[in-house]
């Protein structure tokens, strides 16, 4: 497979951001849902995919995750008054096991956490771009059912950051609406989100990627893919489908 990042044609960008403040509008109406993401993500140099079902509720927060691939059939549970999520295998070790969503376990080979589930992040990280001066917004192309729209940050970079009291990546990341794996991808001497001391230097990127392009289906302003490129190509992407809002009776308990 050839990832390759995108080219646009400008459209008054005035049109662009009524758009994307429409998706916005749209997912932040939706407060249970289900539906089906496809995920590809950049893992120490290395593409690796993934599928998940996904059931959310957003407040409380509540969440069950059904794994299609790859640990088919295996599901994580996660509410907001636990302190670890709920992971049961399939196969070996046959017993559910209590977990850290922001641990070794839950992270390995992940962008981000379970706590990112659901849509409120996209939110963050779409306000932040819209807020952001110097980004460009683009209309790569309309047709009868979607919009295709880029946000580009012409000067990307990496920049000096001197580490806080009691900060971690994930703290800094959240602030700032930047990408967590992304920092710990720059920071080579940074064994981990938490490995960090007050008076570190490290790099962070200034905004949330290069590019970000989003494919929204007017039927609703429903997210249907996003692609997110750095300096060094496609860097995550992830599509959306079967999406079931606001449902009155939603399953959140572990089926296995």
């Amino acid at each position: 497979m050839v990832f390759t990042c995108f080219s646009s044609v400008a459209f008054p960008s005035d049109t662009v951001k009524k758009v994307l403040y429409s998706l916005i509008d749209s997912l932040v109406s939706i407060n249970t849902a289900t539906y089906r993401v496809e995920n590809t993500e950049r893992i120490e140099g290395e593409y690796m995919s993934g599928s998940q079902y996904i059931s959310y509720q957003k407040s409380p927060f509540k969440c069950k995750v059904e794994f299609i691939s790859p640990n088919t059939g295996s599901q994580v549970a996660f509410s907001h008054k636990d302190e670890d999520a709920i992971y049961s295998p399939v196969g070996f070790p046959y017993f559910d096991l209590s977990l850290d969503p922001l641990g070794g376990l839950m992270r390995r080979n992940n962008h981000h956490t379970i706590y990112e589930v659901g849509f409120d992040y996209i939110i963050s990280i779409v306000r932040a771009a819209l807020n952001k001066e110097g980004n460009l917004f683009e209309m790569v192309e309309e047709t009868a059912t979607y919009y295709t729209i880029n946000i580009t940050n012409p000067n990307f970079g990496f920049e000096e950051y001197q580490v806080k009291h009691n900060e971690t990546i994930r703290t800094i990341s959240l602030q700032k609406n930047l990408n967590e794996y992304l920092i710990l991808e720059r920071n080579k001497n940074v064994d981990f989100y938490d490995n960090i001391s007050e008076g570190d230097i490290i790099f962070i990127p200034n905004s949330y990627a290069k590019e970000v392009k989003l494919v929204i289906n007017k039927d609703g302003f429903v997210l249907e893919d996003i692609f997110v490129c750095d300096q060094n190509g496609l860097f995550e992407e992830y599509h959306y489908s079967e999406l079931k809002k606001n449902i009155s009776e939603l399953n959140l308990e572990l089926d296995n």
